[in-house]
């Protein structure tokens, strides 16, 4: 129940999915002892939530656990309460995917592996990449390289420069380019519209390498137009109504490509028509 009350909610936040899988049942039985309440509060400063005693510490560690930084005191814990929560992450982003969709299903993924792995926000897609675990996807992101693209894009000679040995980068290398990775082709979409035209265009979304099932979704202004979830293995094409209403000067348009099973950032691509 508390699975899909979350996935009711407007807005979702990284804090929100650990504070639910806190809250499960399953953790009832963790105490938090006297000697560890200095140490929860400091991780949990600004972090407002209404948790209390055992709950609250599964949600402590959890947040510690993301950054790799769990401190000594809840240490003895803390490896079974990580345990547990990875299997409800997993469920959970399996009732975000059915009642929320896949962009809220990629957030919960992406919490899953910064809980299993111990990594920043910055690096958490690259734990998408086979053989990559939080030290590696740790000095990739301090080198600048943040996506498997960006692995592939870099090549052997930048993840050397990171730290890898020469045939640890050749199968990072190709480990990276089994990822998708996506394009996006505008075509023959306008610059500009005229108040009160219409028309009617198809963007052309494909994925350059790799295959993965993504959530594609279209918005004018932060306004939804379309959104569906498909299998993207070579190219698939969205509508993309062009309009000129009399109240805007100019519209935003953005194709977001979301992974609901893979700990892959979402990615974006804009264009902007003028209102003449």
């Amino acid at each position: 129940r508390r699975f899909r009350r979350l996935a009711d909610r407007e807005t979702l936040t990284v804090d929100s999915v650990l504070e639910t899988v806190a809250s499960a049942g399953e953790f009832d039985s963790v105490s938090a002892r006297s000697a560890e309440s200095d140490a929860i509060d400091r991780i949990l400063d600004g972090h407002d939530t209404d948790l209390e005693d055992g709950h609250r510490k599964v949600f402590a560690i959890l947040l510690a656990g993301m950054a790799d930084s769990i401190p000594a005191d809840l240490r003895s814990d803390a490896w079974v309460i990580r345990q547990n929560a990875l299997r409800l992450l997993a469920a959970l982003s399996e009732f975000l995917d059915r009642f929320a969709g896949p962009r809220a299903a990629n957030l919960a993924c992406r919490v899953e592996a910064r809980v299993e792995h111990g990594v920043s926000r910055e690096a958490v897609a690259l734990t998408a990449i086979d053989g990559v675990g939080s030290g590696r996807a740790e000095r990739l992101a301090a080198a600048g390289l943040t996506s498997p693209a960006e692995v592939v894009d870099a090549g052997a000679g930048e993840l050397e420069n990171a730290g890898m040995s020469g045939s640890v980068a050749e199968r990072i290398l190709d480990a990276a380019r089994d990822c998708p990775r996506i394009d996006v082709d505008w075509g023959d979409f306008p610059d500009a519209v005229a108040v009160g035209e219409n028309e009617m265009c198809e963007v052309a979304v494909s994925t350059v390498s790799g295959s993965a099932r993504t959530g594609i979704r279209v918005t004018v202004n932060d306004v939804e137009m379309t959104a569906r979830t498909t299998y993207l293995d070579g190219e698939t094409t969205v509508p993309v109504g062009v309009f000129g209403p009399p109240d805007a000067d100019e519209l935003e348009f953005v194709v977001e490509v979301v992974f609901p099973d893979l700990p892959l950032m979402p990615v974006r691509a804009t264009r902007t028509v003028r209102v003449e």
